[in-house]
């Protein structure tokens, strides 16, 4: 959250240079409105914060849409705002009927989702039917390849880490 309000304090109202004599560009930047959070299960509050953070520094309200499956710890990190005026960050559970909700919305200017490439694509296709901005990351397994100069037992240690580090939540 630091992060994100330093960059807002020092972002705005930039002059660039010109190409035109007599001329300047300058960049203004403006909220868009209300955007939606779409989370995973995966890291909740983690992820949330990092759009989340961006989104308040940038000028927007937050609808947030927990993963069902952590709902309860989401609604519990509530707390943390607060302080911040009455309805600028909400929480609205529920699941994919919701989120389809909350990005046809009128009322909803901005997306962002992290989850699965299936519904990443549905996200960005709902949003690009109504020139709604929208940021989707999409997680997934990478392949792995192997050189065969490479240590056997250490690329296999580093492998088996890397797809089940964490549970097996690390996309």
């Amino acid at each position: 959250f630091r992060y994100y309000a330093e960059m807002a304090r020092d972002d705005a109202g930039k002059i660039a240079g010109t190409t035109q004599a007599g001329s300047f560009q300058y960049a203004r930047y403006e909220p868009y409105g209300v955007s939606v959070h779409i989370m995973p299960y995966n890291f909740p509050i983690l992820l949330m914060c990092w759009t989340v953070a961006a989104s308040l520094a940038a000028g927007n309200a937050c609808v947030i849409k927990p993963a069902e499956a952590t709902t309860l710890s989401t609604l519990d990190y509530m707390t943390v705002f607060r302080s911040l005026p009455e309805g600028l960050v909400s929480c609205l559970p529920g699941g994919a009927a919701t989120a389809q909700a909350l990005i046809t919305a009128d009322r909803t200017h901005a997306v962002a989702f992290t989850g699965s490439v299936a519904a990443g694509k549905a996200v960005a296709v709902a949003c690009a039917e109504r020139m709604k901005p929208c940021v989707i990351e999409a997680g997934g397994s990478d392949p792995l390849i192997i050189s065969q100069h490479a240590p056997l037992d250490v690329a296999a240690a580093g492998s088996v880490t890397a797809a089940f580090h964490l549970t097996g939540q690390v996309c």
